[in-house]
């Protein structure tokens, strides 16, 4: 998965340069570990839908779960964007 691999690669990089983890990016009181959890945990629902034809279900995910999470993964970007400039 390029998702995750980048991921691991980003706070591998971040954590060599004595910046925090991705794992210490917060956002209130919710971590980017947790949304990106839980994005990930929707992907493979989503995954299981479509392969199992339910487009009722898949349609559900995509128009109103999988919306919500990625907006709620906007902040975090920004935060993490910080950090990777902050290491070059």
């Amino acid at each position: 998965n390029a998702y995750l691999s980048t991921l691991f690669a980003l706070d591998y990089k971040l954590r060599n340069k004595g910046v925090k983890s991705l794992n210490d990016v917060e956002i209130g009181e919710t971590s980017f570990h947790g949304i990106a959890s839980e994005l990930t945990g929707l992907l493979k629902d989503l995954s299981n839908a479509l392969e199992e034809n339910d487009i009722v279900a898949a349609g559900d995910i995509l128009e109103y779960e999988l919306t919500e999470k990625l907006e709620m993964l906007k902040p975090y970007l920004s935060e993490i964007r910080q950090l990777v400039l902050a290491i070059q």
